[in-house]
């Protein structure tokens, strides 16, 4: 996706709905992958980030969210579990960084350079891989939610997660994405067909 300056729009409120419905551990990547991000990158969503603060405090409130996507047919509940997801520190209130997580994959492409800055923040032993105790020292999670985390990139439970398997976990997600992109484009395609198909009868039906 090219650069440039982008406001509220559709594609935004989707991928903020892609990451509340994301994983734990693909939630933590993504927001670690905003620490990545180059000036460029962050540049090509702070309109959207300023869209959302209204109050100008260099944050987003629930509220501010809340009126926002109404406007795109979001009910407040929604809204609301978008906000939580967003919320990493649970202080009430999103920050740039946060925000510029939820753009991750969806806003702003995945490469191979900002695949492996992130993989390095996690290993944070320098072994090569990501284990249990790297997780617990970048994340600051009980070991019990740890576990659980690691589960998902990691089912057969090895304890290290290398960096092939790493990329492959996280891209897994956007093939799905954009495998459901396609499908969706392909049933409203259909269905605008048939709705002009519709169209075409009740005239020919109605013609004397």
């Amino acid at each position: 996706m090219p650069l440039g300056t982008c406001k509220m729009d559709r594609s935004v409120v989707d991928a903020l709905r892609r990451f509340e419905h994301a994983s734990k551990f693909r939630r933590a990547c993504l927001s670690v992958m905003a620490w990545s991000l180059t000036h460029e990158e962050r540049k090509s969503v702070v309109d959207a980030f300023l869209e959302l603060d209204t109050s100008r405090r260099g944050t987003i409130r629930l509220h501010e969210l809340r009126d926002v996507l109404s406007g795109f047919d979001i009910p407040d509940q929604e809204a609301a579990e978008i906000f939580h997801a967003l919320d990493s520190g649970h202080c009430d209130e999103v920050h740039y960084s946060e925000f510029l997580g939820a753009m991750v994959s969806s806003r702003i492409a995945m490469h191979d350079q900002m695949l492996r800055a992130v993989f390095a923040r996690f290993d944070v032993d320098g072994k090569g891989y990501i284990s249990r105790d790297s997780l617990l020292k970048l994340l600051g999670e009980s070991e019990g939610d740890v576990d659980e985390l690691l589960k998902e990139v990691d089912p057969k439970e090895t304890g290290k997660v290398f960096y092939e398997q790493f990329v492959a976990y996280l891209r897994s997600g956007n093939a799905q994405e954009e495998h459901m992109d396609v499908v969706n484009q392909v049933i409203d395609d259909l269905k605008r067909e048939e709705d002009n198909d519709g169209v075409k009868r009740r005239r020919i039906d109605s013609s004397p």
